[in-house]
């Protein structure tokens, strides 16, 4: 069996085929590092930025009163790992390749995990016991 056609015809259809498939093979790794990768860098670097004001902020240990007033200034919510399970941390896709570039970022652990699922409102979220202090 031969790959290459003995006729100029066959010939020609197989070199257009050919160019083809490496005009798609560039074109992909064109768009991968030119559009898609600088917009993960930047989403990265904004999700570390937020999560070091969160931790400059002592949030993660904070009273819910602490954390109610960052959110009236942020519209983030800050949640411990319990209300965070409540509203959906479970269903939430684990990203390695994302975790990765953040903890880099942060020079510490950290699991990225987002919702595909969304909220009408923030009057979804379950928010937590008032008696609960951290």
């Amino acid at each position: 069996m031969r790959l290459i056609p003995k006729s100029a015809f066959g010939q020609t259809v197989m070199l257009i085929g050919v160019l083809l498939l490496i005009n798609q093979i560039v074109s992909y790794i064109s768009v991968t590092y030119y559009f898609i990768q600088p917009s993960y860098q930047q989403i990265n670097s904004l999700l570390a930025t937020q999560v070091k004001s969160v931790l400059a902020n002592d949030l993660l240990v904070t009273n819910q009163e602490t954390r109610d007033r960052y959110f009236q200034k942020t519209q983030v919510h800050v949640f411990d790992e319990s209300v965070a399970k409540q509203n959906g941390l479970e269903s939430a896709v684990y990203y390695g390749y994302i975790s990765s570039q953040v903890s880099e970022q942060l020079s510490q652990l950290a699991d990225v995990r987002i919702s595909t699922t969304t909220q009408a409102s923030d009057e979804n979220c379950v928010p937590p016991p008032a008696s609960e202090a951290h």
